[in-house]
C-alpha cells in the first residue's frame, strides 16, 4: 500500500510516501516476536495500544523496520491490539496483532467431593487457562448453590441435608465458545451423629477404608505439625494417634486452622475421602463440621517413633509419621538448614546419613521461620520430624530447629580427607591443587578449562545475609567436554586408607551451570600408572542451580557413596569423570555442554565407617 501527499514549503514539492510489509501480524505465545519491514521516505514512528505489546526502534526514517515483541502469554486463547505507524505529516498506518494463545486445557483439582449433612461452604479448585462457565445439574440446585468465581476457583454453598439418604449433584464446567468440559461430583451425606461416631486408630482407618468413607466412624490424636512455623503448609494439620500412625488432613479453609503442636483433635470421618494425590495419601476439605475437641485422649502428646536404620522404613506405612531419626549426621555439615543464594520458593534439601550409611532428604521450605536459626550440626544428632511423601518416596520435615539434638552416642564415622573452603574470594584460583582442611592427601582439577571460585550458598555466620563474604567456597571449572576428542575432563582426589579396615565413604556438595555437565561416573583406583585399571563405584546426576524453571534454582546438592573396595589401600585415587555431552538443564535446542558451562566442587569428604 503506498500513500502519497504534497508538503509546500518556498514553492517547491516534497513527496512523502510509506509502503508497510504487511497490515496484519501474528506471534506466538512465548517469545513471540515478528520483524516489520517499512518502505519509504520520510519519518515516522510506531505505537501500540497494549502494554503487552512493545516496539523496538519506535522511530525511523525512510526505508527500515521494526520489531512488534509480545509478553508471553499462558491463555488458551488469542488476544489482539493494534500498532499505529505515524508518517512526519501525521497520516497513520494501522497493524492487527494477534497473539495466538496456547493449548487450551480444563479441568478440576478434586473430582469428587463429600460433605457432612451440616450446612458449608467451600471451592473447587479449577485447573485451566480458558474462560469457563459452571452450572450444577440434577437435584443439586435444590441444595448446592454456586456463589462468586476466579479464573481458576468456584465457591459454593450447601444447605443441611435432613433427610435420611446421601445425596448427590453434578457441577460441570464448560469452555466459553469451546468444547472442553469437565465435572466435580459433590456429595453431602444425611445426619449422622458425630458424637456416637465409633472411634477407630488411624491405622485401623486406614487398612479398613479405601476411598469414600460410609461408616459413622471418627479417629482421635495428637497434632504434629505447626501451622505456623511455615514448613509444613497453612492448611495442613498432620494428626497422630498412641497406633503410631500419622494422617495428613487438609482443611478447605486455612483460617481454619487453627490448632497447635500437641493438641488434642477428634476427626468425624463419615463424609470424608482418603486419597492420594501427586502420591499425598490424606484427607482434603475438612471443615468445622469434621472436627471433634472432646476427645478420649490423656497423654501429652505424639511420641514420635524412634528409627535406628533407614532402610527398614515402610515407604507407604511410615507416610505422615512423626518420627526420630537416631544417630545421624549431615552429610554436608556447613550452613543452615537453607542453604541458597536466594529466597527462590525452592525447597532446600539437605542429605542425612544413619550409621549404616542410609540416606534421607530433609527438605527445607523457603517460608520456613528457622531455616537460619542456627549452623547445622556436624556431628551425629537426633532429627525429629514428620515423613512425608515427595516425588513417589519419603522425606523428612522438621517444625522447629529444636527437632534437631545433638546425640551423646559417638559417631561411627571418621574423616579419612576432607576439603572445603578454598579461602577469601577471588575471581580466579591460583594454582592446580586444593589442600586439605582435615587429613593428608592431594586434589588436581581437570586438564583443561578456566579455574574459578565458586560460592557454596551457605552461611558462616547464621544471623548474617549469605554472600561471598559468609559463605564457603569451591573451585568452580569450565570445558567439561571436549567435542573434538569425545572425552571430559575430571575432579581426582587422592588419599591413603591403608588403615582402614571399614568401609570407605564419600560425600560432596556440587552443582552445575545450566549448560555445565550433568552425568558423572566415580571411578577409583590404587594405581599411581597413566594407564591405571579404573573401579567404578557408582554415579550420579548433576543438577542445575541456574535451572529457574526446576526444584533446584540457586541450590547445591548432596551426592553420597560408597567406595565399595577402597579401604586397605596405600594410595586411594578418585575421580569424579564427566561421562557424556548431555548438559544440565534440559534443552531439547540446545542439549549439549558448552565450553563455558561449568561445575563447582564446594565439599569433599572422605570417611571410615568404624563398625
Amino acid at each position: 500500500m503506498a500513500v502519497g501527499f504534497l508538503s509546500c514549503a518556498k514553492e517547491s514539492v516534497q513527496e512523502y510516501h510509506l509502503e508497510l510489509e504487511s497490515h496484519d501480524c501474528e506471534v506466538a505465545p512465548v517469545k513471540g516476536s515478528y520483524k516489520m519491514t517499512v518502505f519509504g521516505e520520510g519519518s515516522w514512528y510506531v505505537k501500540s495500544d497494549a502494554d503487552w505489546c512493545s516496539l523496538y526502534p519506535s522511530v525511523g526514517k525512510d526505508d527500515g523496520r521494526f520489531y512488534i515483541n509480545a509478553a508471553d502469554w499462558d491463555r488458551g486463547y488469542s488476544r489482539t491490539c493494534k500498532v499505529v505507524v505515524t508518517l512526519q505529516d501525521s497520516t497513520k498506518y494501522e497493524i492487527n496483532v494477534t497473539q495466538n494463545g496456547q493449548t487450551p486445557y480444563l479441568s478440576v483439582k478434586d473430582e469428587r467431593l463429600s460433605f457432612p449433612s451440616d450446612p458449608t461452604s467451600g471451592i473447587i479448585a479449577v485447573k485451566t487457562n480458558v474462560e469457563w462457565t459452571a452450572e450444577v445439574s440434577g437435584d443439586g440446585p435444590e441444595w448446592l448453590t454456586l456463589r462468586e468465581k476466579t479464573e481458576d476457583t468456584q465457591a459454593f454453598n450447601i444447605i443441611g441435608n435432613d433427610d435420611e439418604l446421601r445425596r448427590t449433584a453434578t457441577v460441570t464446567f464448560r469452555q466459553n465458545g469451546g468444547d472442553l468440559a469437565c465435572a466435580v461430583t459433590v456429595i453431602q451425606f444425611p445426619v449422622l451423629d458425630k458424637n456416637r461416631a465409633a472411634i477407630k486408630t488411624i491405622k485401623e482407618a486406614l487398612a479398613e477404608n479405601d476411598g469414600l468413607i460410609g461408616d459413622n466412624i471418627k479417629v482421635e490424636g495428637y497434632v504434629t505439625s505447626d501451622r505456623t512455623c511455615g514448613n509444613t503448609g497453612e492448611s495442613a494439620m498432620y494428626l497422630q494417634d498412641d497406633s503410631g500412625k500419622g494422617l495428613l488432613f487438609e482443611f478447605s479453609d486455612p483460617a481454619r486452622n487453627t490448632y497447635s503442636v500437641n493438641d488434642k483433635v477428634g476427626v468425624w470421618l463419615a463424609a470424608c475421602e482418603i486419597r492420594k494425590a501427586d502420591g499425598v495419601t490424606k484427607i482434603s476439605n475438612i471443615t468445622d463440621a469434621n472436627l471433634v475437641d472432646n476427645t478420649s485422649l490423656s497423654g501429652d502428646g505424639a511420641t514420635p517413633v524412634e528409627i535406628g536404620d533407614i532402610s527398614a522404613i515402610d515407604q507407604d506405612a511410615m507416610e505422615n509419621t512423626l518420627v526420630t531419626l537416631k544417630n545421624v549426621c549431615f552429610t554436608y555439615p556447613f550452613g543452615t538448614l537453607y542453604n541458597s543464594n536466594k529466597e527462590t520458593g525452592n525447597d532446600c534439601v539437605t542429605l542425612l546419613r544413619d550409621s549404616k550409611g542410609n540416606n534421607m532428604d530433609l527438605r527445607t521450605m523457603t517460608t520456613f521461620k528457622e531455616k537460619h536459626a542456627r549452623l547445622i550440626p556436624s556431628g551425629n544428632c537426633d532429627v525429629t520430624g514428620i515423613l512425608m511423601k515427595h516425588d513417589g518416596r519419603l522425606v523428612l520435615r522438621v517444625r522447629s530447629f529444636d527437632d534437631i539434638a545433638e546425640s551423646a552416642v559417638p559417631s561411627v564415622w571418621r574423616t579419612v580427607v576432607e576439603w572445603y573452603n578454598i579461602g577469601s574470594w577471588t575471581n580466579t584460583v591460583g594454582g592446580t591443587s586444593w589442600a586439605p582442611k582435615a587429613g593428608a592427601g592431594t586434589f588436581v582439577f581437570g586438564t583443561f578449562g578456566d579455574l574459578k571460585q565458586g560460592w557454596c550458598y551457605d552461611r558462616i555466620d547464621p544471623s548474617q545475609k549469605n554472600s561471598a563474604k559468609n559463605g564457603h567456597h569451591g573451585p568452580q571449572l569450565n570445558h567439561w567436554w571436549d567435542t573434538g576428542s569425545g572425552t571430559g575432563q575430571c575432579w581426582e582426589f587422592s588419599t591413603s586408607t591403608a588403615g582402614c579396615t571399614g568401609d570407605i565413604w564419600m560425600s560432596l556438595y556440587t552443582g552445575s551451570s545450566n549448560d555445565g555437565p550433568k552425568n558423572f561416573v566415580v571411578e577409583w583406583t590404587d594405581s599411581e600408572a597413566v594407564d591405571a585399571v579404573w573401579n567404578k563405584a557408582g554415579s550420579y546426576l548433576c543438577w542445575s542451580w541456574g535451572d529457574t524453571g526446576s526444584d533446584h534454582s540457586n541450590i547445591l546438592m548432596n551426592v553420597d557413596m560408597k567406595l565399595a573396595g577402597a579401604q586397605g589401600h596405600q594410595l586411594l585415587r578418585v575421580r569424579l569423570r564427566c561421562a557424556d555431552s548431555e548438559r544440565a538443564q534440559s534443552n531439547a535446542s540446545n542439549p549439549l555442554i558448552t565450553t563455558s558451562g561449568s561445575n563447582k566442587l564446594c565439599y569433599v569428604r572422605i570417611s571410615e565407617r568404624t563398625m
